[in-house]
């Protein structure tokens, strides 16, 4: 099959001419096929008229859903023996069984029902997932209601003594969840620093650890009282400097007088006047608004703003790294192909301080996203929102051709906005991005966390359009 979209034409007048002919069009070339049966033609009709008789597949999913009803009314049933899915995994995996039995002519529209979806695991679209040309298959909001596709968990439970906040999260306790941003109310909330106004500096260089190869740097010193011995969890304290084209962050192993040691080591020089700023820490915890994760103990305290009640507020921390995958196949040349999101909120994306640090030379390019594509071909994503991200939101990569991001909004990004290419050449051009579009587009309050991302990257790609 051709990869380029192909139009059947039935040119059909009167009788003396039913026979004339039936013509196919793609990009390249145009070729007209004489029949040579009435019969021939009859049976084309019959074929065609059944396909356009089947019509688009119509699901719907809902909070009030279920998994194991069809899927095929937006709303329970008066009896409440069937009505929409409960989840868009189910959703999916409809379509996939649609398409692998023959019966997904004419595409398929799935209408997602308002509410906030929270992912127990990363939304994955491979191969068999895929639309047609001209015949995608859709994931839209139901009527312009309100769709969040939450890579979050709520945290309820509290508990309220002193003004504070208190809730108990067991995995956090096992070592198994952590997190690096908090929202309240739809809105960001931020970890402890110090200093509360401008930067610490560094006042001199010091000899790197003995275990830090090469030109890395691990160690400097601090100017005096800045940082503490006497700390709480010094592992989860984030040193965050500033550099030219980037930012470096390292976790904290020692303070030994004004002698500081970070648990990883960065290609930049930490010299003397490197501006710096120090992150979560527990003694600093104290303005409200703020919050601190206690790592050994599972236990997560919140100092609310004016007006917030624990009974009321909605508070989601990042679970998941990822929201949304479509994962193609550049080995085999399988593409996720023709696939349309429409007015949907991804967000709640996590993002943590790796134990040894980060560093990267420019733009924050390692960064991962939110929503990834990978061997994605003709895909859309049109008035959709992507916030409250822990790194980039969006990332168009290896072998993403002709996809289209419109109208979309990228806000309170804890990294940057769209990420289109890789860093590395791929070599033939059938695992390059190229030929990709984004436009009309919203960045706003991006860099949260790792301020020298950038709104849109763009590397070893071609032909892309940004308006």
């Amino acid at each position: 099959r051709e990869r380029h979209s192909t139009q059947l034409d039935c040119l059909t007048h009167d009788d003396s001419s039913i026979m004339s002919g039936v013509a196919f069009r793609n990009q390249k070339q145009e070729t007209r096929m004489t029949v040579r049966s009435r019969w021939e033609v009859m049976g084309l009709m019959c074929v065609t008229a059944a396909a356009c008789a089947a019509g688009p597949v119509v699901r719907y999913v809902s909070p009030q859903g279920r998994d194991a009803w069809s899927g095929t009314a937006p709303a329970p049933g008066a009896a409440a023996a069937d009505g929409p899915f409960a989840t868009l995994a189910r959703a999916r995996d409809e379509i996939r069984r649609l398409k692998a039995a023959g019966e997904l002519r004419g595409g398929a529209t799935v209408f997602v029902r308002g509410g906030t979806y929270a992912l127990p695991e990363t939304l994955v679209f491979t191969p068999d997932c895929s639309g047609e040309p001209g015949a995608p298959v859709t994931f839209a909001a139901y009527s312009n209601e309100t769709v969040v596709l939450s890579a979050g968990r709520r945290v309820t439970g509290w508990e309220v003594k002193d003004g504070r906040w208190q809730a108990s999260l067991p995995d956090v306790a096992a070592g198994t969840w952590s997190f690096g941003r908090l929202f309240v109310n739809n809105a960001s909330r931020a970890r402890p620093r110090l200093p509360r106004d401008g930067y610490f500096f560094i006042r001199g260089s010091l000899p790197s650890s003995p275990a830090v190869r090469g030109k890395n740097f691990d160690r400097f010193l601090c100017g005096t009282g800045d940082l503490s011995a006497s700390w709480s969890h010094p592992t989860d304290i984030e040193l965050h400097l500033f550099h030219c084209w980037s930012t470096s962050r390292l976790r904290l192993q020692s303070v030994r007088g004004r002698e500081v040691t970070a648990t990883g080591s960065t290609f930049r020089s930490l010299s003397r006047g490197t501006r710096y700023l120090v992150e979560n820490v527990k003694e600093a915890l104290g303005q409200p608004g703020e919050w601190y994760l206690d790592r050994p103990t599972g236990t997560l305290t919140y100092l609310p703003l004016p007006g917030e009640t624990a009974d009321r507020a909605v508070v989601v921390a990042p679970y998941l790294t990822r929201v949304l995958e479509l994962r193609g196949d550049a080995d085999r040349q399988t593409w996720v192909h023709d696939l349309v999101f429409r007015g949907l909120t991804f967000a709640h994306a996590n993002w943590v301080t790796p134990p040894k640090g980060h560093c990267v030379s420019q733009a924050e390019v390692s960064l991962e996203a939110g929503v990834l594509a990978q061997g994605a071909r003709d895909c859309v994503f049109e008035a959709c929102a992507f916030t409250h991200t822990g790194a980039y939101a969006l990332e168009l990569g290896q072998a993403c051709k002709r996809c289209r991001v419109e109208r979309c909004a990228f806000t309170d990004l804890g990294g940057g906005g769209v990420k289109i290419g890789e860093p590395a050449s791929r070599g033939e051009d059938e695992r390059v991005a190229s030929h990709n579009t984004v436009r009309d587009c919203l960045f706003a309050h991006g860099g949260r966390t790792h301020p020298a991302a950038i709104g849109l990257w763009i590397g070893r790609s071609h032909h892309n359009l940004v308006e």
